[in-house]
């Protein structure tokens, strides 16, 4: 089944302005998101989602030059982004990833796609309960759903971070949480801060992060020490 994939990016971040079109191996963070997704088998038609912000001209510029479709909406409504523009598809899954993750493994997305494919549920997820890093995280939601309970998003929290509404109502939908076979949760591969970034240089560097294998065979002691990373 292929399900679209919506990116989830912008230029304002508090911690690293700009992060989004920072270079990685020479091309932008974001380039790097979208190269990994395809690769994805079950990935097509990726949509680079951001705000009518005027500071995020630069990543419309960059989609069009790179001809991948950016949708733009609400600054603060990021659910309201998506809401628009899974409107658009017709898909019956799509597929979330945020454009802090350039070293996203494009095997744990295809292995989320075919959980819901084959066992038909609403969502599945890695990030409800975390195994793997920071930086990994997938969700893959029926699209009817979304449209469906986007009306009953409630406060500023669902607004801003899209699923948060399935989740603290999890017994009322069928989600499932893929795990990994290797608890990697303590670590950090997102770029939030200039640590952040120059970790996922020398990590790219050396590794091409394709499979699962590839992700829990790195030597995460060289880069950082573990610190407990909070789910967002």
């Amino acid at each position: 089944m292929n399900m679209p994939v919506f990116i989830q990016a912008r230029m304002q971040s508090r911690r690293l302005p700009g992060k989004t079109l920072m270079l990685i191996n020479n091309i932008t963070l974001l380039e790097n998101v979208i190269n990994k997704i395809k690769l994805c088998k079950q990935a097509y038609n990726i949509y680079v989602l951001t705000s009518i912000n005027p500071e995020n001209e630069p990543i419309a510029a960059l989609c069009k030059k790179i001809n991948v479709p950016c949708f733009r909406g609400s600054e603060h409504n990021v659910a309201e982004r998506f809401f628009k523009a899974v409107k658009i598809t017709k898909d019956k899954y799509f597929i979330r990833i945020t454009g802090d993750s350039p070293l996203i493994v494009p095997e744990i997305i295809d292995n989320c796609a075919d959980i819901c494919t084959k066992d038909k549920y609403d969502i599945v997820t890695n990030s409800l309960e975390r195994s793997f890093p920071k930086g990994q995280s997938v969700e893959i939601i029926k699209r009817e759903l979304y449209i469906e309970n986007y009306p009953k998003f409630s406060n500023s929290d669902d607004l801003e971070h899209v699923t948060k509404f399935f989740y603290r109502k999890r017994n009322e939908f069928k989600i499932f949480n893929y795990k990994n076979t290797k608890d990697l949760s303590n670590f950090n591969l997102s770029v939030d801060t200039a640590d952040d970034y120059m970790r996922a240089q020398k990590i790219s560097k050396k590794s091409k992060l394709i499979t699962i294998k590839d992700l829990n065979s790195i030597d995460y002691s060289i880069y950082h020490n573990p610190k407990k990373v909070k789910r967002v």
